[in-house]
């Protein structure tokens, strides 16, 4: 059964509606792919053609310890999200551009930011504010063009992605114990004139205690009007497009991920999944998209590392470290912030400078797989702000 919350979305979505969410196979069953370590020598940074880096520019206006989002809105601009705030930067040097609205309870300001995305159609910078139940829309120039009351379904809200078709996916945090109501779906589906439905039951799984955990912070990604997700618990990645839910690719990872029975039989979720770390894989916490790769990051990162998919290869690498020399050596491409259709972004924050000027210093001889990137970190100001790395195919 369809269900439906309130907002006034005309302004912000295409007309084109459908029925609700489903699930469908493809012809021919569903791509298998298979990981293997990351042979001596690899260096994920020559699938790339140009790699830019540069530090944001600090100034009393902007000033940011903590990068949430990186988005980049055209060939010219990126969207920076630092903790509770939006800056506009030039996305061929860093330079600062613009802070975009402000926090407070003004008719052109938002209480705290739950999501954030940019739309392409109407070329707005929009937050979804679910503790004001506001949706807040802004101009790249900074000018307020809209604030609309929004009532997304049901509580626990994690996460929200937003495609430019006007579809939403909804993430919410796994719930235990006494809280009420509890949170049984992981996710929802949001049409453009607002009907939804759950999806992706965290059931048999339980938590023990009284609390709200995610069991994700980022389980899906938008290219387009298309949404990339990894489910609970669940060795297939999944798209969803105009409603339709289909799997994509089927991971044949060496360490599997424990069924939600044999998950449910050991209690607690994140007791059982820390207990199980030897024999089965931890699961993901993150995913990030471009239209030759999908990049997974392991939810106990430093444990199990993240996953490269090559879409047209179908081939996967597991690369098990995500350290800062990696990085400069162009062997990994850790801290990712953002992706779009041919772009990896990430942001490494002042002790990851500091690590790689470290790194830099007590190796003088140390190959960097791009001169820029050893220059940028070398020159970073330690007190300033997070150095950007953008990497274009």
């Amino acid at each position: 059964m369809k269900n439906v919350f309130k907002v006034n979305l005309i302004a912000v979505t295409c007309a084109l509606m459908v029925g609700c969410a489903k699930t469908t196979d493809q012809a021919g069953g569903i791509p298998e792919v298979a990981f293997e370590e990351a042979a001596p020598g690899f260096r994920i940074s020559d699938s790339f053609s140009n790699v830019k880096a540069f530090q944001l520019e600090l100034n009393d206006t902007c000033v940011i310890d903590e990068v949430r989002q990186i988005i980049k809105a055209d060939d010219n601009t990126l969207i920076v999200l630092a903790k509770n705030e939006i800056f506009t930067f030039d996305k061929d040097n860093g330079k600062f551009i613009k802070k975009i609205g402000g926090i407070g309870e003004g008719p052109e300001e938002y209480l705290n930011i739950t999501a954030l995305y940019f739309n392409r159609n109407d070329r707005t910078v929009n937050i979804i504010d679910t503790y004001a139940g506001k949706m807040v829309r802004y101009g790249l120039s900074g000018n307020l063009v809209s604030k609309e009351k929004i009532d997304l379904p049901g509580p626990w809200i994690n996460a929200i992605a937003h495609s430019d078709d006007g579809y939403m996916m909804i993430n919410y945090l796994f719930t235990g114990g006494s809280l009420q109501p509890p949170s049984k779906y992981a996710f929802s589906v949001v049409e453009p004139n607002g009907e939804f439905e759950y999806i992706d039951p965290f059931a048999p799984v339980t938590l023990d205690g009284s609390y709200a955990s995610e069991f994700a912070s980022k389980p899906f990604t938008v290219v387009g009007d298309r949404f990339t997700f990894f489910k609970f618990l669940n060795d297939t990645i999944f798209t969803m497009e105009k409603g339709n839910i289909a799997p994509a690719y089927r991971l044949s990872l060496k360490k599997k991920l424990p069924q939600k029975y044999v998950v449910a039989q050991s209690g607690d979720y994140f007791r059982a999944m820390l207990s199980m770390g030897g024999d089965y894989a931890g699961g993901f916490n993150k995913i990030f998209e471009t239209s030759k790769f999908i990049v997974l990051e392991s939810f106990f990162l430093h444990r199990d590392g993240y996953f490269w998919i090559d879409k047209n290869a179908l081939k996967g690498t597991h690369i098990s470290s995500m350290s800062v020399e990696m990085m400069l050596k162009g062997e990994s491409i850790p801290y990712l912030k953002g992706s779009n259709e041919n772009t990896l972004i990430s942001a490494l924050e002042l002790a990851a400078i500091d690590t790689a000027k470290e790194c830099l210093s007590e190796d003088p001889e140390m190959v960097c797989f791009n001169d820029e990137v050893r220059t940028v970190f070398e020159n970073a100001d330690p007190e300033g702000n997070p150095v950007v790395i953008i990497y274009e195919h």
